[in-house]
Formats: C-alpha cells, structure tokens, sequence
C-alpha cells in the first residue's frame, strides 16, 4: 500500500505566502500532521505531490522526510486532479489519496485501516452527521447505498467527502480513464472528485467509509486555521481523547501480584497499546457524583477494584470510545464473565447519572448498569467482546483466586502450541508461587533463564550423548522459565522497553549459539567437521537475522518483517489468524527447543542439524533479496 499527499495548493485564502503544506497549526506544519498520520497504515511509499514554491517544499522534505517521492505538479494553479497526474507514474499499488489541508485523528486511521483490505475497486470518506456549508464537497446516497451524485453544488445530500479516496491497483486503469475524460471536459477546473463522478455515471460505484463520530479538521479559511489551531493547541488536542476516570474503593484494597491495585491501573493506563491520546484521573466514589456534574466530554469509567486484561481495555479505548454518543452510555461484555468493569458515558448520560437519587458513596457496577438500562433518557448499549478477561477483588482470598484465574487465562495469550499447552501450564505455576516476592522482578527472572541457559549449552561440550540430552533438556527448561518474565510483568503491569530489549537479546543469543553447541558437540563426538560448518553457517544466519531485527526495532521501532509483511499494520500481523500464521508460530522458539529435546532423547541432533540448514539458507536467501533486491524497509 502505498499514499499520495495532494500539497500543491497555495493556500491563497490563509495569506501566508508559503506553500499550503507547510503552514503552522499549533507548531507543527499541515505536512508533518499527515506524515504522522499515515504511519497508521505503514505504507511502503509515500509520495507527496507539491507546486508552489516547489523549491521551498523540497528543501522541508529532504530536511524532515528524505524517505518521501516527491513530485513536482507544475500546473499547480489549476485544480487538484493535475496534482493526482502529476504522480501517475507511481500510481502502481493500491493507495490513498488525500488533501493535506486536512488533519485527522490517529483514532481515525486506526477504524479503517482493517476496512481498507476489504474494499473491492475503490472507496470513498465520508460521513454523515457533519453541517455542511457551500464550499464543503456533498454526497448523495441513494436507498440503494450507492453513491448517486457527488459534487459542491449539490442541493440534495445525505453525507459530506472528507477529502480520501482508496484505489485498488487493479483499477487504475478505469480510474485514469474516467480522469482522462474529466480532463477534456474541464480542462483546469478537473478536481479529484469529479473523478468520482464520472465512475458513478458509469455504474463504477465506490464503497462508502463511515467516518462518523471522528473530530478533524479542514483548513481552507483564516478562520477554520484559527480554530484548529486553539482546540489542536490545547492538551487533548483532539476532542475524542480517550478521558479515563478511575473511581477508587471506598474500602482498603488488598495487594494484587505484589502491588497497589490502583496503581497498578495507573501503570496499565499508561502504557495503553493504542496511538490515541489518554488522560486519566483517580476520583473516590463518594466524589463520583461531582465529577459526572462537572463533565463537558465523554469519559472512560473505570471500577479500580476489578482485573483487566490489557487486550480488553484497548479494545475499549481504540475501537469503542469513538463511537460513542452524548446521550449514549455503553458497556462492554462476553459470555464467560458478564458485563466488564468499565463503561463509556457521553455528555448527556453523564448529567443523567449525576441526577440518580440513588447514588451510594460504595456505588457498584451492577447497580449502575441496572439505572443505566432502566433510564430512558440514556441510551443504553452493549458491545459483545469475544475474549478477555475482568474479575472482581473483594478482600485478600479473591485476590489470591483472582491471581491465578489470570494466570490461568494468560496461559493462552498469543504463541505456538508448545507454548500454550505444555510450556505454560509450568510456568505459570512457578509464577504463581514466585509473585508475592516483590524483590523478584521480570529482569532479575530474564537474567536467571539465560543463566540457566549458558549451564544447558556448556552439557554440549562434553562428547556424550547424556550430556547432549541433559543439555537438550535443560535448555527447553529455559524455555518454560522465558515466559515467567513476560507473566510477572503483565502481573504487575511492570513491562518496560528495556525488559523487552533485555528478553530480546538473551533469546535470540541463547538460539544461536545453541545452533553452534550442537555442531561442536557433533563434531567432537565423533562426527564430520562439516557438522561444525553447519552449526556455525545456521548459528550466524540466526543471529544475522536478529541484529537486522535489533537495527530496524531501534530506527523504525517495529522488528523486522519480510517485504510482504513489512508494510502491513503491525496489529493486523500479529493478530493474524491464517494458515501462515499459524504455521509461523509452529517455529517459534518454544516449538523448535521442545523438537531439539525429543531429537536429543532420540539421538537425532545429527539429523536436526542437517534439516535446520535448510530454512537457515531460506533466511538468508529471503533476507538478501528483502534487502538488496526489493529494497524493502528494514
């Protein structure tokens, strides 16, 4: 995928005297905003298409993003369409158009980015509940759900183009033709939008995206740069901030996982896997009443004496909080554990609240959700969550019972088979009876795997074939003990980049010179020194591969992705649930450590080795040509 950013405007209406793209808004230039913007979408290109003042816009570019295609439309007085053709050479991939006089949310890009791979030809933005006003693009949808007319002049609409357009590469051609006649007709007043029209006409409808319930801004007058720079300037920013209010027990709490349950949630709440903006507040429940009163922006409502899987909390915060009206409060649930601890209220159901005469200082989410339904002054509205995990703390035994029904549940977060059933099933019993040590932290239990690791390796130095399967033995050990540090961590909320760097590193040096080990302890056992070749070629392919990993998490802040992969949303990968995905995690590093084991037992290491050499010359092959022959991002 691939976008274009139409910046060769004037911006003769703002009087600056700079290129449109390059004006201010609360410190930062229309550009930058979308470059941050589309990182959303992990683009394999971005081209950015610029007119006036071209010199001034390669001079910012090469300065801030020497990454960009920049393309020069030199008929940027006339219409936007131009600026489209101006980059036809690139337009060889499925890509994103849009006007980089608009700026938008990350929440957003966020809600379509997994739409985008279910369009079929092309899709248009738009949304239905804006005000237009006469220089603002119209569009009208017929009863069929079909766009039927789109255009300024429109004297009938339901919706409003926000200004992006999605094209499939396999359309292009149908695209560039409809372009090639809208050309003709209107010679320097063709824009982009008439582009639409003209497939319409020809019974080329666009899919719609909903863009509803989203804050962004268009910035075309004084007076629009005026008031996006006053609410951009502000520390929210944009106004569907996720506000996040933690109502605190009335009563002391026991620890959960050796920590402070709320401050356990302060620490969840801040490290929220999501792009979008939070704040958060602690507020006791006897003071919850003041704080519905005092409210003038729908709010996340926390119950702090409950557990949340992080997964559940995102969900909230990234794909519900958006949508959520004024009058509207709505709550989250699944199957197994009923309605969540959390609810979303909008303005109005807010006031509503703040107005029940039965508010309790010890109020509880049950009560809520029963005035809440009962009200028909709020709309009340449950979204149904397919997984997860909440639990309720009363006193320090349903802490302890809380304890492990978690660990019980995060035994089947993400990993291979191996992981899942047999590996973790022990480690999370060794976290159980470790958590209560609050001296015992994620590092200190990184450090004592790899320790028990090195022990492992140095059995495969001895020429033996017991040595070689205790060796084989203990280093699947280490792999059990691996997930023990990532457990306590999601424990306590307790993660850290450099636990994450720290695991990372011992793993992936751990892997590798097991491959050496094993090709020493072949050869001094008696067999050939091509084994000994062979542990070294797959030892340093190995860890080739995890430095390249190392050097693009350190520059881009994601790991290394093959090309087909690379340019996809992290979040769609790794939540992937096809066939090669799921394969993929049939390699990971549980699954080959619990294969080395067996093979050990079976007195196989020689046959174990020859085979790893081959996916170990496949990774070398495929990193080659990721990096020297498609030149993909790494």
């Amino acid at each position: 995928m691939q976008v274009v950013i139409l910046a060769a405007g004037l911006g003769s209406r703002l009087g600056k005297g700079i290129p449109k793209a390059l004006v201010e808004v609360a410190g930062k230039t229309m550009l930058e905003y979308q470059m941050e913007w589309v990182k959303n979408f992990n683009p394999e290109k971005v081209i950015v298409v610029s007119g006036y003042h071209h010199d001034d816009m390669k001079s910012f570019c090469n300065q801030k993003f020497p990454h960009v295609i920049l393309v020069e439309n030199e008929r940027y007085k006339e219409q936007n369409l131009y600026s489209l053709l101006a980059a036809k050479d690139f337009l060889n991939d499925d890509t994103l158009i849009m006007n980089v006089d608009h700026i938008y949310p990350d929440a957003f890009a966020q809600r379509v980015a997994p739409k985008l791979n279910k369009v079929g030809n092309y899709a248009i933005f738009a949304d239905t509940e804006r005000s237009l006003t006469d220089d603002d693009m119209k569009v009208f949808i017929n009863s069929d759900k079909k766009v039927e007319k789109i255009s300024k002049k429109l004297t009938e609409w339901n919706a409003g183009y926000i200004g992006m357009t999605f094209i499939r590469k396999s359309f292009w051609k149908d695209y560039f033709k409809a372009a090639q006649s809208v050309s003709e007709n209107h010679k320097e007043k063709a824009v982009v939008e008439m582009v639409i029209q003209e497939l319409v006409t020809g019974n080329n409808f666009p899919e719609i995206i909903n863009s509803d319930n989203i804050t962004w801004y268009e910035i075309d007058t004084p007076q629009e740069h005026e008031f996006a720079e006053k609410e951009l300037s502000q520390t929210s920013g944009f106004r569907d901030t996720v506000r996040v209010v933690l109502i605190d027990s009335q009563k002391d709490l026991p620890e959960f996982a050796g920590t402070d349950i709320v401050e356990r949630w302060e620490r969840q709440l801040n490290k929220l896997n999501v792009d979008l903006k939070h704040e958060e507040k602690v507020v006791k429940r006897k003071d919850l009443v003041e704080e519905l009163k005092d409210s003038d922006k729908k709010k996340l409502f926390v119950f702090s004496d409950w557990i949340v899987d992080d997964f559940s909390l995102e969900f909230v915060a990234e794909t519900v909080f958006s949508q959520v009206k004024d009058n509207e409060a709505v709550f989250v649930k699944n199957s197994k554990y009923g309605i969540s601890p959390f609810f979303i209220a909008g303005v109005n159901a807010q006031k509503e609240l703040s107005d029940w005469k039965g508010f309790k200082d010890d109020i509880e989410l049950d009560e809520v959700v029963e005035f809440v339904e009962e009200n028909s002054k709020i709309e009340f509205s449950v979204q149904e969550q397919e997984s997860g995990f909440w639990k309720k703390i009363n006193d320090e035994r349903s802490a302890t019972d809380v304890e492990w029904q978690y660990l019980q549940f995060l035994q089947f977060r993400p990993g291979g088979l191996v992981a899942k059933y047999l590996n973790r099933p022990i480690s999370i019993r060794i976290t159980k009876s470790i958590i209560k040590y609050k001296w015992i932290t994620p590092n200190i239990v990184t450090g004592v795997d790899f320790l028990i690791g090195l022990i492992a390796l140095s059995f495969f130095l001895i020429p033996s074939y017991w040595t070689g399967a205790l060796g084989a033995i203990l280093f699947h050990f280490n792999s059990i003990v691996d997930g023990v540090d990532g457990e306590v961590a999601r424990m306590r909320q307790k993660g850290s980049s450099l636990g994450a760097w720290l695991d990372s590193i011992c793993d992936e040096t751990l892997g590798a010179l097991l491959y050496l080990a094993i090709g020493y302890h072949l050869y001094i056992s008696g067999h050939s020194i091509l084994f000994l070749f062979a542990g070294i070629f797959t030892a340093l392919v190995s860890y080739s591969y995890a430095l390249i990993h190392w050097h693009c998490k350190f520059k881009n802040g994601l790991g290394f992705y093959y090309w087909w992969e690379c340019y996809k949303p992290r979040k769609e990968v790794q939540r992937s649930t096809s066939i090669v995905s799921y394969l993929k995690k049939l390699l990971w590093r549980d699954s080959i450590l619990f294969a080395v084991m067996i093979i050990a037992i079976l007195n196989l290491l020689d046959v174990f080795l020859v085979i790893v050499v081959f996916p170990a010359v496949v990774n070398l092959v495929l990193i080659i040509i990721h990096i020297f022959v498609k030149k993909a991002r790494w």
